[in-house]
């Protein structure tokens, strides 16, 4: 009845739902073949050149998205790397990845400043898993990320003896062997359908960016697909 109000809410019922500014990725460089002006719009925010679709859509137009994530702590490591060669030279290609005294340093959680280590979460996490090899350190990035992260007790306590390593089927042992019987990666679930279910490369990628972008509808019209050519 307040004439004011529903002329609020009529021009609300409008506004609901459009795009209320623009935002840029972080990272997200987008590759095209040809004019990008040529196939979607494009905008400018500063002296930047934005795409006027959001990444959701781009590749649908066939352009290709790729993260270029920029690091401080590279430009770090090879600041320390050229003050070390002052007195010796270091081949960082030539540490072996089972070095001891370098998963000492994650053993002590002595990480402050190692890029994805260095967080109260991630710290109490290697404080509870004390990682024994490099498989156990990236397998510890993978899986502090929302959805894996409800495997994090489980995975502590089958890497250290205490829960025990279990396989839904025997045929799994060989893909999520590393994983202690938990599938983290991407990569393992692409494994599972090729192996279960038949599935070529280029499906079970499908399957897989289904599954990391959540896309609901599409993982639930490939279940009887990979129910019926798992049987």
């Amino acid at each position: 009845s307040n004439k004011d109000i529903k002329k609020v809410y009529q021009v609300s019922f409008k506004l609901e739902g459009l795009k209320r500014h623009i935002s840029t990725h972080a990272a997200g460089v987008v590759i095209a073949s040809c004019v990008l002006d040529d196939v979607i719009p494009i905008c400018m925010s500063g002296n930047e050149m934005l795409t006027g679709y959001t990444m959701e859509y781009l590749e649908e137009l066939g352009l290709l998205k790729m993260d270029f994530l920029a690091l401080r702590n590279l430009t770090i490591i090879q600041n320390v790397l050229e003050l070390i060669e002052k007195g010796i030279k270091i081949n960082l290609s030539e540490i072996p990845l089972d070095d001891k005294d370098t998963l000492d340093v994650f053993n002590r959680v002595d990480t402050e400043g190692i890029f994805q280590y260095e967080s109260s979460g991630m710290k109490n996490f290697m404080a509870k898993l004390k990682p024994e090899s490099f498989s156990d350190l990236y397998a510890a990035v993978a899986l502090f990320r929302p959805g894996p992260m409800e495997n994090i007790d489980s995975f502590i306590r089958r890497k250290n003896g205490i829960e025990k390593v279990d396989y839904i089927v025997s045929d799994l042992e060989p893909i999520l062997d590393s994983t202690y019987g938990i599938m983290i990666y991407q990569e393992q679930v692409m494994q599972v359908a090729r192996e279960f279910a038949g599935y070529t490369l280029g499906e079970a990628d499908l399957l897989r960016r289904a599954m990391g972008k959540k896309k609901e509808e599409i993982i639930k019209s490939q279940k009887e697909k990979f129910i019926n050519q798992s049987i």
